[in-house]
């Protein structure tokens, strides 16, 4: 079994909850406080934006260098909005910290998760691609997020509203090796919710086509590595896997879609792109992406 970065549920000490204070992120902070009740983990509201920098000419050239008056102006009043933030849901017992930070990039958690212990899911409201130019050419954050985080995303569509989880699709790919693994992370995920029924996706496409055999030999194999109990299987014909996904998750009524992502970047992004990053994007259900990057 090919290893992977998933953190284990008992790592997941705290959660993080990316916000630009609209309305969408509004929404995403609400689910992020149920899911932080549910597994009892605090809750971290981050706020980045960007520090105003002011250009001195000097012999030679220009050098850019941060008005520290004006950045504390802006910081002032960004404080005000991010209290604000954490007043407009009830915390009712989750213990919620409040952070703001300069100059970093939002779809990098690797340049901030570090400054919070036990970080462990990310939590980002989406509004999904809305053009070619907003997510449809390059992604949009939360699809980049997804792409570069070494944890767990979760990711928000206006209109998710949090229910206790009890039916989850996990569409699945049987001839990956990492999928065991990845079922193994979602059950372990799930726990805190008690008996959840987890239904396996496979879509078959016109261009992917899975034989009943197949899909026989997959069942077999995996019910030697994770438990089985609670996990069903379901077939889905479409002319897309997105098409296939939107159609299951209609029909099996799931409360979460929980996907892997290998987190293809460079040329491997451009030419093959990723399914997990067209559903946050494309499909307006909460979504919750594993990474699978291999150590």
């Amino acid at each position: 079994m090919m290893a992977s970065q998933v953190l284990l549920l008992p790592e997941m000490k705290a959660i993080v909850h990316l916000t630009d204070f609209s309305a969408v992120a509004q929404n995403a902070y609400a689910y992020a406080l149920a899911v932080s009740r549910q597994l009892g983990a605090e809750l971290h509201i981050v706020h980045i934006y960007d520090r105003p920098y002011a250009s001195i000419a000097y012999q030679g050239g220009l050098s850019a260098v941060i008005d520290e008056t004006l950045d504390q102006r802006i910081r002032a009043e960004l404080r005000k909005h991010l209290e604000h933030y954490a007043t407009s849901h009830p915390a009712d017992g989750v213990r919620v910290h409040l952070h703001l930070w300069g100059d970093l990039t939002v779809w990098r958690p690797d340049q901030y998760l570090d400054k919070i212990a036990g970080a462990g899911l990310l939590v980002m409201g989406t509004r999904g691609a809305t053009s070619l130019w907003h997510g449809g050419l390059f992604g949009t954050n939360t699809a980049r997020l997804i792409r570069h985080s070494p944890v767990p995303v979760l990711a928000i569509h206006p209109g998710n509203t949090y229910q206790p989880y009890k039916k989850v699709l996990l569409p699945v790919d049987i001839f990956d090796q990492q999928t065991p693994q990845l079922v193994q992370q979602a059950q372990a995920f799930l726990r805190p919710w008690g008996s959840v029924e987890v239904t396996l996706l496979v879509v078959n496409t016109p261009y992917v086509f899975y034989d009943t055999p197949s899909i026989e030999k997959f069942l077999q194999e995996l019910k030697g590595q994770v438990p089985t109990e609670r996990l069903h299987l379901r077939v889905y014909n479409d002319i897309s896997v997105e098409e296939g996904l939107r159609q299951a998750m209609e029909a099996e009524k799931a409360d979460l879609l929980v996907m892997g992502t290998h987190a293809r970047k460079g040329l491997a992004q451009f030419l093959f792109g990723s399914i997990t990053e067209n559903a946050a994007q494309y499909l307006a259900y909460p979504l919750l992406a594993f990474p699978l990057e291999k150590k």
